[in-house]
């Protein structure tokens, strides 16, 4: 092959990479946008810190993203899910009354929290879904 022909080979490859990756990337970011509320909202129940929850949401995108986790998703709301609840936990101070004993996390813990969010969420949409009217005088009533 002539080093003309190799030339076109290699850019060729290399624009084939190049869109898979651009590729990777949308769908990577229709996955934040997708889930990016579902993750904090899991962040904030453990850690009740709006600052606190966003960094833990934040570390669960960028370590999906850095080790293309995205691709190899099942069940994404339930991968998002565990995720969000480690990185939250790790945020943690270890003296909390969450990490009792051993430090660990019962499944039954796990569990009642993830069900207490699924809750919160339906009201959450619920007031989302209010006139504007109604809907900032409750907001701002229930902010911490």
């Amino acid at each position: 092959m002539s080093v003309i022909a190799q030339g076109i080979v290699l850019r060729d490859a290399k624009l084939s990479a190049d869109r898979r990756a651009f590729a990777d990337d949308r769908e990577f970011a229709a996955l934040v946008e997708r889930q990016s509320r579902f993750v904090f909202r899991i962040a904030y129940a453990v850690l009740r810190n709006v600052h606190d929850a966003e960094d833990a949401a934040q570390d669960v995108f960028l370590k999906i993203h850095r080790t293309n986790g995205h691709q190899n998703m099942r069940d994404e709301r339930a991968f998002l899910a565990r995720a969000a609840w480690r990185a939250a936990v790790d945020r943690l101070p270890k003296n909390s009354p969450r990490c009792e004993g051993t430090g660990e996390i019962s499944q039954v813990s796990i569990e009642q929290e993830l069900i207490r969010v699924e809750r919160y969420e339906a009201v959450a949409r619920l007031v989302d879904a209010l006139p504007d009217d109604l809907r900032m005088p409750l907001v701002l009533s229930s902010t911490e």
